[in-house]
């Protein structure tokens, strides 16, 4: 019997799974590998942390997921993938051969690992514990006098899109906060258009917060933000939203790499160098557009590609015939305010209001509940 082993429950591995329970292949094992069995979709904790949703709204839970698929689930990390005896090695040592294997096991947040910011600042990932570090840390600035002040170590637009979230909370519990963003770039969402900046730019000075672009991050400590020009910021809260980084784990699995540290793939989704050995989402970096941004449309667009592909290789083996992935150039990206309002860029084209936080609020709640089988109840750790 042929063995598929999925490693990650992200946005490209969810469709698989979804339909494998419906057209398994014939004669093939599924493994499922989960750091934890209750994913988060990304696109809704802005809405969790701005108070607009609940957290069991954005949880997926895979374990009825894997069930109806007929998968093995096994809730253990991946700590290496060891491509000559095509054998996955999990946290604890043990080792699950494979015959075809998926990564979809999403990325780190850059310069998480600091000392001073493991202390003094949350992260952006692991997802997982953004939620409930970030809501514990809101919870104990509600009840004080002061105006709170929230600094956001990056301005993309996830950093845009948490601070204002964060901001909008503490301003539902009448409680007054100002968020400073701190970018080394000379602008807001360098990475996007013109147009789409200058609109953020507008919707964070509305709301009477401001950007710090050119400048860096020397330290943190203690409530304080320390500038590379040695000025010292307050800071009630410190969320770090520096870009994504690799797992280091998969550079020192052998695979090809970019200078980053992301997994290089063909336009098959397969490694380069390893056959029947693919990556997906924000771990892997399409050989063909390297500069392709980690956004979560790109995952669930690669899903189709990596699903068609996966079977083809557990059926057909080396003969087999693969599709390309070919990523959408100009697609809609939608950035919640915090308030039920967005705005939307596509190209050029920017627009603004509450019709687009509805557009978004219906997009994520279809994504999320195709897959969620039941209530979620969290563990501990997820608060």
């Amino acid at each position: 019997m042929r063995r598929l082993v999925l490693v990650g429950g992200g946005h490209a591995h969810l469709p698989l799974l979804h339909h494998w329970a419906q057209r398994p292949v014939r004669g093939a094992e599924l493994v499922l590998v989960l750091d934890r069995a209750v994913q988060l979709y990304s696109g809704m904790l802005p809405g969790v942390l701005a108070g607009l949703y609940r957290l069991e709204q954005a949880a997926i839970d895979l374990r009825p997921l894997a069930a109806r698929a007929g998968a093995r689930l096994v809730l253990q990390p991946a700590r290496a993938i060891d491509p000559h005896a095509r054998e996955v090695v999990l946290a604890g040592g043990e080792r699950i051969a494979y015959d075809v294997c998926s990564l979809d096991v999403g990325s780190t947040t850059a310069g998480a690992a600091r000392p001073d910011v493991r202390a003094h600042a949350i992260p952006t990932r692991p997802v997982q514990t953004l939620p409930r570090r970030t809501l514990a840390r809101l919870r104990a600035l509600a009840g004080g006098g002061r105006r709170a002040e929230i600094a956001v170590v990056g301005a993309g637009l996830a950093g845009i899109e948490l601070g204002l979230a964060v901001a909008a909370r503490l301003r539902r519990q009448r409680r007054h906060a100002r968020v400073r963003w701190i970018e080394a770039a000379g602008r807001v969402a360098a990475r996007e258009s013109p147009q789409l900046a200058r609109r953020l730019r507008r919707a964070i000075a509305a709301r009477g917060h401001r950007v710090l672009c050119g400048r860096r991050v020397l330290a943190l400590e203690p409530a304080r933000v320390v500038l590379e020009d040695r000025r010292r910021l307050r800071a009630d809260l410190v969320l770090w939203c520096t870009g994504a980084a690799a797992p280091r784990w998969l550079a020192e699995s052998g695979f090809a790499v970019d200078g980053r540290g992301f997994v290089r793939v063909r336009d098959t989704l397969e490694i380069e160098g390893q056959r029947g050995v693919f990556a997906a989402g924000d771990c892997a970096v399409l050989a063909t557009a390297p500069a392709l941004p980690r956004a979560g449309v790109y995952a669930v667009r690669e899903a189709p590609v990596l699903e068609h592909n996966v079977r083809r290789r557990l059926e057909h083996g080396e003969t087999a015939t693969l599709r390309a992935y070919r990523p959408q150039r100009n697609f809609l990206r939608l950035i919640s305010l915090g308030d039920r309002s967005a705005i939307g860029a596509r190209g050029r084209r920017v627009a603004a209001g509450r019709w687009l936080w509805r557009l978004k609020d219906a997009i994520d709640r279809r994504f999320v509940s195709r897959y969620q089988g039941r209530s979620v109840s969290f563990p501990a750790e997820h608060g």
